[in-house]
């Protein structure tokens, strides 16, 4: 089901970090998946067991995580769009394209033009 655990939040938060080498390397990124589910969020399963066993600190070391992995995708200097596996960016959630477009937000506008005139 593609649930976000502690290596893919960890992953992202690295790689999106403003001092990271990918970050100076490229001037965008995709974050996309070939699962049937593109991803069902955080990995509640994990947090449940760690309840149930009164692992207080590691839930919040884990919220946390999430958190600044959400914010390392808001605020990081280069555009960051999500393109789920075979869908069309922009179009209705059925539609499905054998060539994936990327339809650019207002912010990333620069970006998307610079990387298509590469």
């Amino acid at each position: 089901m593609n649930a976000l655990g502690d290596d893919i939040v960890s992953l992202i938060t690295q790689t999106l970090k403003s001092a990271s080498q990918q970050v100076a390397d490229f001037d965008a990124f995709v974050i996309t998946g070939e699962g049937a589910n593109f991803s069902v969020g955080a990995n509640l399963m994990q947090l449940l067991l760690a309840m149930q066993d009164e692992e207080w600190d590691e839930v919040a070391l884990a919220v946390r995580a999430f958190q600044n992995m959400t914010q390392a995708i808001k605020f990081c200097s280069r555009p960051v769009v999500v393109a789920p596996y075979g869908m069309c960016l922009g179009g209705a959630p059925s539609s499905r394209c054998t060539q994936p477009r990327a339809i650019p937000t207002p912010n990333s506008t620069w970006a998307w033009s610079r990387l298509a005139s590469a």
